[in-house]
C-alpha cells in the first residue's frame, strides 16, 4: 500500500523532552519528500520512542492424560522459538527472509527486530486442585499425585522425576548472554534450550483432568490474592465451617504465587502467554457449590448431577433452564425419565454444562479476556450512585477477594505504592502501566488447522492473523481492493460470507454486545458478553468443532470434505478427523482434529498413556491401520473442541485489536524434521510475527484508512529538545521518517 507521509513546514517547540510521533506497528523505513499537507482531521498523540528490550514468556501447558505426545511436539518446537527471539532472521526491503553470511544478515538486508538479550521463561501446567472437591485431591476415594494440584506454582520438574535449575532457583529461566542481571543469568543458548526442553517434557500428563486451561495462568498472573486453599463453608456467609455444603476460599494467600510473578514478571517487558491443551478448558468457579462438577463420590457411592430440564436442550439461556434437582421432577417430561448413568461420565463433567445439567460451574471467558486487556478492576458504566447492586462487580463479574473498586490489574502494575501502614496502595503504581499492546495470548489448541491456516492445503503458508478470523467478504474484498497492482488477489476463505467469519466456524455465536437495555430503556450489563452460545443453532458452523458423545455429520468449511461416519474403512477418511466413532460407554467425545505419531505406540504394553488400550470395535480411527483393521496399537493422537480458549482469544483480539495469536495442537506434518510445517513451527511462527511487530518498535497505534490514490491523512511532526544554552530547536532533517 502506498503511503504519503509529510514533514511539517513549521517546527514544535519542545518545553521537554518528547519523543517522535511514529505510525502502525512494524513501520519501514521511507524516504520522506517535501509535502503541503492537506488535513481533512486532526488526532494528535504523544509517542515516546519506545524499544522493546525484555519479554516475559508463559508457557500453560496442559499435563492431563494423552499430553505427552505433543508436549514432545512442543519441545522439539523450543529451538526455534528460542532461536527466532535470540537471532532473528534476515529480511530484504521487500519483507522476504534471506539466508545469513557467516552469522551477518547479507548487504540489503536487516535483522526483523533486533535479537532479545533479555528472556524470562516459566511453564504451569493446567492442574490447580479439585476446587474442594474429592477428584484431584488427596483423599481416600481419589488417585492422587502431587501433579493434580501444581496450583500456578512454576514447574521446574524433569521426566526423571529430577528439578531443572533454575534462576536462582525461582521457578523460571533467564536469558541473559550480556550478563547484566545480578547475578547473571544463562548465556549459553543451549543450555537454556536444554533446561527449557526437559521442563515441558517434565510437565507430565498425570495431572488433574478437569484442566484449568485459563484459570491457571489468570491465577498466577492476574489474581490480586490467590487464595491458599479450598474449604468446606456455609452456603449462606460464605464463611469457613466444617461440613458446609459448599466450597469457598479458606482465607489464606498462596504467598508462592505472589512472590514467583513478583520475581518473574517486569514492569517494562514484553509479556506472552501461551496455551498448549488439547482439551476444552474446566476452569471450575471456586465458590457455591460449583464444585459438584468435578465430584466424584458421594460417601462410597459415585456422585451424578441430576439432568436438565427440557428448556434447556433448545435455549440454555431461558429462565426457565433449570436443574431437575431445583424442580419438582414430575412437573417436566425430561426429568420424569429419571437419570441415566451412562450420560453422566465424570471425566465429561465440563462440556454444554448449562444444556446437560441446567447450571453453568465455569468462570465466564470474559474474566481471561478482561484479565488481559483492562488496566483496573473497575465495576461497568451503568451505576446509580452505588445502588444498582452491578456497582459492586468487575464489568459483571464479582471483584477477586480483597480487591475494591479502581485497583490496578497486576498485569499492567507490578509494584504498587505504599501507603502510611506500609501496606500495598493497588490504586497507584510506582512504575509506569504495562502499555496493554505488550500483552499477548496464544492459543495452539484443538481446532483444525485447515479452518485458521492461510490456505488449507499447505500450512507452510502458515496462520492467519487472528483479526482476520473476524473478516467477512467485505473485508476481503476492500483488502484486496487495496492491495498493490501486480499481486495476486486474496480471496476470501471458504465459508465467509457477509455475516459468517472463521470465528463462527470454530467458535460458533459469541454475545459481541457488552452492553443491553432494560424495559425502560437504561443501558446495563450483558451478562453474556463474550461467551459463546450454548444454542445448538448457535453452535460452530464446522461440525469437528461440535463437542458430542455421539457421531457428528456435515462438512469441514476450509477443505469442503464431509465427516465420515464411523464405518469408514479408512483412518483418514476425512483428512481433519479421519472419521466418527462408536463411543459405546459414552465417555468420551468426538474428535476436532486428530494426527499421525511420530512414532507408533503398542498400548497393549502402555495403557496408562494410550488410547488404544480398550479400542477392539470402537471404531476409533486412532487405531486403525492403513489397512481397516482395528487393534491396540495407537497409529494417531487426537484433540478436542477448544471452544473456551478460542472465545477468549477472540474477546482479547476484539479488546486489544491484534494480540492473539490462534494455532492448531494437531500438526499438518510430524514426519518431515526439516520441512515448515514440521511439528509446532507454523504456531511459533504465528507466535514471533505478532511479537515482531512490538519488538522492531511501538509505533502509532491508530489504524489509517488510505483514499482512493493510497494517501492518508497523516502529517509527521518530530518534536527535539531545546539544545543547551539556546531557545531555538535545531532545524529537523528530513531524510527519513518512520511510516
Amino acid at each position: 500500500m502506498k503511503r504519503l507521509v509529510s514533514r511539517s513546514a513549521a517546527a514544535i517547540v519542545a518545553a521537554g523532552t518528547l519523543g517522535v510521533l511514529m505510525v502502525a506497528p512494524g513501520c519501514l523505513d521511507r524516504p520522506v519528500a517535501p509535502q503541503q499537507p492537506n488535513t481533512t482531521k486532526v488526532s494528535t498523540q504523544l509517542y515516546r520512542a519506545t524499544k522493546i528490550d525484555k519479554i516475559d514468556l508463559l508457557f500453560m501447558i496442559d499435563n492431563s492424560a494423552s499430553m505427552a505426545d505433543k508436549q514432545d511436539i512442543l519441545a522439539a518446537a523450543v529451538p526455534d522459538l528460542v532461536n527466532r527471539l535470540i537471532q532473528p532472521r534476515c529480511i530484504n526491503a521487500q519483507a522476504v527472509e534471506v539466508p545469513e553470511e557467516s552469522g551477518k544478515c547479507p548487504v540489503g538486508s536487516k535483522r526483523e527486530f533486533d535479537p532479545v538479550n533479555n528472556i524470562h521463561i516459566g511453564v504451569l501446567s493446567s492442574s490447580i486442585g479439585g476446587h474442594g472437591a474429592d477428584s484431584c485431591s488427596n483423599v481416600p476415594t481419589s488417585a492422587y499425585t502431587p501433579r493434580m494440584e501444581d496450583m500456578s506454582h512454576l514447574i521446574t520438574r524433569d521426566l526423571q522425576n529430577g528439578t531443572v535449575a533454575t534462576y536462582e532457583g525461582k521457578g523460571f529461566l533467564f536469558w541473559d548472554p550480556k550478563g547484566k542481571g545480578e547475578p547473571p543469568g544463562d548465556a549459553s543458548a543451549s543450555a537454556l534450550v536444554d533446561k527449557f526442553v526437559k521442563i515441558v517434557q517434565g510437565t507430565g500428563q498425570d495431572g488433574c483432568g478437569f484442566e484449568a486451561i485459563l484459570e491457571a495462568w489468570y491465577r498466577f498472573l492476574v489474581d490480586p490474592a490467590p487464595y491458599g486453599r479450598v474449604v468446606a463453608t456455609d452456603c449462606n456467609t460464605g464463611q469457613p465451617v466444617e461440613g458446609g455444603a459448599c466450597r469457598g476460599p479458606d482465607g489464606t494467600i498462596d504467598d508462592t504465587v505472589l512472590q514467583q510473578r513478583k520475581d518473574f514478571l517486569r514492569p517494562d517487558s514484553l509479556l506472552a502467554v501461551v496455551m498448549l491443551a488439547d482439551e476444552n478448558d474446566c476452569s471450575v468457579i471456586d465458590g457455591g457449590q460449583s464444585f459438584l462438577a468435578v465430584q466424584a463420590y458421594s460417601g462410597s457411592q459415585p456422585f451424578h448431577l441430576p439432568r436438565a430440564t427440557s428448556a434447556c436442550n433448545d435455549d440454555p439461556n431461558s429462565a426457565e433452564c433449570k436443574s431437575c434437582g431445583q424442580i419438582d421432577p414430575s412437573t417436566d417430561p425430561q426429568c420424569a425419565t429419571g437419570f441415566n448413568e451412562l450420560d453422566d461420565a465424570l471425566n465429561l463433567r465440563c462440556y454444554r454444562q448449562k444444556e446437560r445439567f441446567g447450571f453453568d460451574f465455569l468462570y465466564p471467558v470474559r474474566r481471561y479476556a478482561y484479565g488481559l486487556t483492562q488496566k483496573a478492576f473497575k465495576p461497568q458504566p451503568y451505576c446509580d450512585n452505588g445502588n444498582d447492586p452491578r456497582c459492586n462487580e468487575w464489568d459483571g463479574l464479582a471483584f477477586p477477594t480483597g480487591v475494591t473498586n479502581g485497583d490496578l490489574n497486576p498485569v499492567f502494575c507490578t509494584e504498587y505504592e505504599k501507603n502510611q501502614d506500609g501496606t500495598d496502595n493497588r490504586k497507584v503504581c510506582k512504575a509506569v502501566l504495562r502499555d496493554p499492546k505488550l500483552v499477548f495470548l496464544a492459543g495452539i489448541v484443538g481446532v483444525p488447522w485447515q479452518d485458521i491456516a492461510k490456505n488449507p492445503n499447505d500450512l507452510t503458508e502458515g496462520y492467519r492473523p487472528a483479526e482476520e478470523l473476524s473478516w467477512t467478504t467485505t473485508n476481503y474484498d476492500n483488502y484486496n481492493k487495496a492491495k498493490p497492482e501486480g499481486t495476486a488477489e486474496k480471496k476470501p476463505a471458504n465459508g465467509v460470507t457477509d455475516k459468517v467469519t472463521i470465528w463462527h466456524h470454530i467458535v460458533g455465536e459469541v454475545d459481541m454486545n457488552p452492553t443491553l437495555n432494560d424495559a425502560n430503556g437504561a443501558p446495563h450489563y450483558n451478562s453474556n458478553f463474550l461467551q459463546p452460545d450454548q444454542k445448538k443453532s448457535g453452535m460452530a458452523v464446522d461440525p469437528l468443532m461440535v463437542e458430542s458423545v455421539d457421531p457428528r455429520s456435515g462438512t469441514n468449511p476450509a477443505t469442503g470434505a464431509a465427516l465420515a461416519d464411523m464405518s469408514a474403512g479408512t483412518p483418514t477418511a476425512n483428512p481433519v478427523n479421519g472419521h466418527e466413532w462408536d463411543i459405546q460407554q459414552r465417555n468420551d467425545l468426538q474428535y476436532a482434529c486428530v494426527f499421525k505419531l511420530p512414532k507408533e505406540k503398542d498400548c497393549s504394553a502402555n495403557a496408562v498413556s494410550c488410547d488404544c488400550s480398550e479400542a477392539d470395535g470402537l471404531n476409533n480411527p486412532l487405531c486403525q491401520a492403513e489397512s481397516g483393521s482395528y487393534g491396540k496399537i495407537q497409529y494417531r493422537a487426537k484433540a478436542y473442541p477448544g471452544r473456551r480458549q478460542l472465545a477468549t482469544l477472540r474477546g482479547v483480539e476484539a479488546l486489544s485489536q491484534g494480540q492473539a495469536i490462534a494455532a492448531s495442537i494437531c500438526p499438518s506434518n510430524t514426519d518431515d524434521t526439516a520441512a515448515d510445517d514440521y511439528g509446532y513451527r507454523p504456531a511459533i511462527g504465528a507466535i514471533i510475527d505478532r511479537l515482531r511487530a512490538v519488538l522492531a518498535g511501538t509505533c502509532w497505534g491508530e489504524q489509517l484508512k488510505p483514499f482512493e490514490n493510497g494517501e492518508v491523512e497523516c502529517i509527521v511532526l518530530e518534536a527535539t529538545k531545546y539544545p543547551e544554552g539556546s531557545t531555538t530547536c535545531l532545524p529537523c532533517k528530513g531524510e527519513e521518517a518512520r511510516a
